[in-house]
């Protein structure tokens, strides 16, 4: 192919990308964040396209051309499919806005795309970070740096999967998704010197003159085992931290969430192909984050912020709970999972490590909000009574506290009350009547989501006449 065949090549890549990107930012979207990237990514083709015109690349090697057009189909294109899936179709659109905002205060300067992958599986990705690189690489550095400017600093794209679209509740895992960008902060904070050391050290007590007879061979599994073990530790304590982060954001709701996708596990004893720790071991942290926090009672795995005054209704509510808590018990009471990853010397010395670290993940995470997360005491007082408005069939969107006076709610709230009812109503109407249980699953969503929707409206509302009164008074003298 020759030169200028190429360029020409690389000219209508980006043409197609352009019109793909300047589409799809036409597409309903429940926030503007997809557009923005949407115009971003069709921003980078048409300034490539300008240089092309400009004559940028009139001198550069034909390699540097043909990598540019793979960079483009390979890297660029699919991006779009992170616009593409965060459509008000293909997402729960009234959590969207609310989970943005969450992300953003947790990580600030950062930008979340929500969006739906067919995958069964929740994950986060960094898109900026890939994409600028390679962009300053090109001819006119300067250039490209202009238009980076225009993208946030970082900008994460969240996928939930599709198949559980509609199971709103269950996307509170979403957090844990955004507490993944958390973890560099701790794990920076730790001297690799020693980490290394102590895995070594466990390494050791492992691979012996014993098991290991040849001195060569057992210096080569001690490394092999070493770099594994290592790997090992960073991700459990990224998923248990990230796990911690959400606890802390959503209370109870994420145990719940925890145990329906680990439900859906082969084994919840075994480290999962892409360095997951156990189910069995986040549960019980889960557990034991939540009694710190004041939701639960590990002792007696009983739900411990409930008002004791509650109706006899309600009261029934808290002891379904409560039986529901202890099916736990045999779980996290059998260590199987710790015999399994006790199997070999670079996975135990990596948990051994971790099973140390617990305690100060919580602490870590418990420090590390600037601002109020969910408590105990907004779950005691909300979450009955938005329960109680879900058993009338009403939004739980709010509390009634006199005949025309109402009190706004937290989302976290909103999402217990509906986990609450999932837990305790649900599962005796599908005995009865299961198609009548599919209905009302439906139709559960179809309340939670209205309700996310009037809560948020309402706050955006009170933000504007905030806004708007403060420029009515004026500078203040």
């Amino acid at each position: 192919m020759s030169k200028s065949a190429a360029l020409a090549g690389l000219f209508l890549k980006a043409e197609e990308i352009r019109t793909h990107a300047d589409r799809l930012s036409l597409v309903p979207f429940p926030s503007e964040r997809p557009k923005d990237f949407a115009l971003f990514l069709s921003n980078v083709c048409r300034k490539l396209q300008s240089l092309i015109k400009q004559g940028h690349f009139d001198n550069v090697d034909e390699r540097v051309i043909t990598i540019t057009t793979i960079f483009l189909v390979d890297e660029v294109a699919p991006m779009l499919r992170y616009v593409e899936g965060a459509s008000s179709e293909n997402t729960p659109a009234n959590l969207v806005l609310p989970m943005e905002k969450i992300g953003e205060r947790i990580i600030k300067g950062a930008t979340f795309i929500i969006r739906r992958q067919w995958h069964y599986n929740y994950a986060a990705v960094e898109l900026r970070s890939t994409l600028e690189p390679r962009l300053t690489s090109l001819p006119a550095k300067n250039e490209w740096q202009d238009v980076l400017r225009k993208l946030r600093t970082q900008v994460y794209a969240i996928s939930f999967p599709y198949l559980e679209r509609d199971n709103t509740a269950l996307h509170v895992s979403l957090a844990h998704e955004i507490g993944h960008q958390v973890a560099p902060s701790y794990l920076s904070k730790e001297d690799e010197t020693e980490v290394l050391d102590e895995l070594h050290g466990e390494i050791q007590k492992m691979v012996t003159t014993v098991t290991t007879p040849d001195r060569v061979q057992r210096a080569e599994e001690i490394g092999r085992s070493l770099t594994r073990a290592y790997q090992l530790r960073q991700a459990a304590l990224t998923e248990l931290l990230s796990d911690t982060i959400s606890a802390h954001v959503f209370g109870p709701s994420v145990l719940f969430a925890l145990y329906e996708i680990a439900s859906l596990s082969e084994s919840i004893d075994k480290i999962s192909f892409d360095m997951h720790p156990p189910w069995r071991l986040r549960i019980d942290h889960m557990l034991d984050t939540l009694d710190d926090l004041g939701f639960v009672n590990k002792q007696s795995f009983s739900l411990s912020c409930w008002p004791e005054t509650a109706s006899p209704a309600l009261r029934e509510v808290k002891s379904e709970i409560d039986r529901w808590l202890g099916r736990l018990e045999p779980i996290v009471s059998d260590w199987r999972d710790r015999v399994e990853v006790n199997k070999e010397p670079s996975s135990s010395s990596a948990y051994i490590s971790a099973y140390r670290k617990l305690a100060d993940l919580r602490k870590f995470a418990a420090g590390y909000f600037l601002y109020p997360p969910y408590s105990q005491d907004m779950f005691r007082k909300e979450v009955p009574m938005l329960l109680e408005r879900l058993q009338m069939d009403l939004p739980p969107n709010q509390i009634e506290q006199h005949l025309t006076q109402t009190r706004d709610v937290s989302l976290a709230s909103i999402l217990a009350s509906v986990w609450l009812y999932k837990l305790t109503s649900l599962p005796s109407l599908f005995e009865r009547d299961p198609e009548g249980y599919a209905k009302r699953v439906h139709t559960l969503n179809r309340l939670t989501l209205k309700a996310i929707e009037l809560s948020e409206v309402k706050r955006e509302y009170q933000e504007w006449q905030r806004k708007r009164g403060a420029e009515t008074r004026g500078p203040t003298e």
